[in-house]
């Protein structure tokens, strides 16, 4: 019974966060389930590439994109998801090469 009131409760705060409008992020206190929005620019240096399977098990790329918000703040982002086939082949090779060292 506590674990069906828990996520009654969590699904209660995802909603009504939703509902709320977005704070600016270095305005902002710490908290679950909460809209923001900022600026900043995006570090293509750092970039990163997740492989992964997408809903139907095709294979490809999760992208994750850290922004620099001001001189030291960094927010990581979900950029989206790519497909293999649509992967450029000097990508491709970069990344195994990576993979390789690790």
């Amino acid at each position: 019974m506590y674990r069906l009131s828990w996520k009654l409760d969590l699904i209660n705060q995802i909603e009504n966060s939703l509902k709320v409008d977005p704070v600016e992020f270095q305005n902002v206190e710490k908290k679950n389930y909460l809209r923001i929005k900022t600026s900043g620019q995006i570090d293509f240096e750092k970039q990163i590439y997740l492989y992964n399977l997408n809903e139907t098990g095709k294979p490809g790329f999760e992208v994750i994109n850290p922004i620099k918000i001001g001189n030291e703040d960094y927010l990581i982002i979900e950029a989206g998801y790519l497909l293999i086939k649509k992967i450029n082949q000097r990508l491709i090779s970069l990344i195994k090469k990576i993979s390789l060292a690790l």
